[in-house]
């Protein structure tokens, strides 16, 4: 006669199996710990695995634990998107701080410097800094520039109508 097990159980037995197999821990001991056939501990995890979701793979587990694993899944998602980001805008302070600017009308730049690993003193000693004799002749330079586009763009557009 087969044992029944209850949802909550497997769900546990699966999470902990997971857990124990990232440190190198086979699923055989694993079960044999729990009292159950490393089989029947296999299979439990292919349905958990192919279902990615409590509530799907054990439709008996209570609605809190599904939300809970839900919210987990969530958080999994949204710190895999932050570390993203943090990559994206690289190392440099100054890249940070000009996405700073940028996005300080729509967020506090107190989060925004706490998200991008900067202080705030630093951003608000950046914002009220002296242009550079350097940075000041590529701004008109790179200005010339689009000046000289915009012309040729509009140019290109009388010709083409």
């Amino acid at each position: 006669m087969a044992r029944e097990y209850t949802a909550e159980f497997k769900l546990e037995a699966v999470k902990l199996a997971n857990e124990q197999r990232k440190v190198g821990q086979p699923v055989a001991k694993v079960a044999r710990d729990l009292g159950i056939r490393d089989s029947v501990l296999g299979k439990w995890m292919k349905k958990y695995n192919e279902k990615k979701s409590a509530a799907n793979a054990f439709p008996d587990v209570a609605p809190y634990d599904k939300e809970r694993f839900d919210l987990q899944k969530e958080l999994v998602k949204v710190t895999r998107e932050r570390d993203i980001l943090k990559k994206a805008l690289g190392q440099s302070k100054r890249i940070k701080y000009f996405f700073i600017k940028e996005h300080s009308k729509h967020h506090k730049v107190q989060e925004l410097c706490r998200v991008l690993n900067v202080s705030a003193s630093g951003y608000y000693k950046w914002t009220t800094r002296k242009i550079s004799s350097r940075e000041s002749a590529n701004k008109s330079r790179y200005s010339k520039y689009i000046k000289f586009l915009n012309v040729d763009m509009e140019l290109l557009k009388f010709m083409l109508n």
